[in-house]
């Protein structure tokens, strides 16, 4: 292979790359300062003109490929649990529970419901875990933003948490009668 064609392939790589990491930076996808987000700055730093290697844009391809699949898998359970919520990728998940724990701290009714919500959601967060893959080796650390998604889906919806887990434990059947099938 000769220095072009190989540039050439590292040049369709980072177009592919950036692509990704637009989508991917525009999807609220935590903060920077989490440890599972430590790639959101090599991301940035991609965007702004900076230097990786040929290595480093694999790595973070796979990364980008596994969290923007974690997220549109979330977003199809949510769908098929029937849930009226934002699909994950348009959705705020650090900053709605920012919100609702900051609510906790308010008086009366808006104050117990905030505390009843993150409640449930602390609640369904533990059993939606099994829903969702852990990354593989070379996808970066576990993506947390999917399970938390789909546990504030459920937690906002007027489902009891009996009939949440109900939900969640179809919604793992039909999960293995698809990766049996499959």
């Amino acid at each position: 292979m000769d220095d072009r064609s190989e540039k050439t392939s590292i040049e369709q790589l980072r177009d592919t790359v950036e692509a990704l990491a637009r989508q991917y930076l525009a999807s609220y996808p935590g903060e920077d300062r989490h440890a599972d987000n430590k790639d959101h700055q090599h991301l940035r730093d991609l965007l702004e003109g900076g230097y990786h290697g040929y290595h480093k844009l694999t790595y973070l391809n796979e990364v980008l490929k596994y969290r923007i699949s974690a997220m549109k898998l979330a977003t199809e359970y949510k769908d098929f649990l029937q849930l009226q919520f934002p699909a994950c990728d348009s959705f705020d998940a650090f900053g709605w529970l920012s919100d609702h724990v900051s609510n906790i701290r308010q008086e009366g009714r808006a104050g117990l419901s905030a505390a009843a919500k993150v409640g449930r959601y602390m609640a369904i967060r533990d059993f939606v875990t099994s829903a969702f893959r852990r990354a593989q080796q070379g996808q970066g650390y576990t993506y947390r933003k999917p399970r938390d998604y789909l546990a504030m889906a459920l937690a906002s919806s007027e489902l009891s948490l009996e009939q949440a887990r109900r939900a969640l434990d179809d919604l793992k059947f039909e999960i293995t009668l698809t990766i049996g099938c499959g």
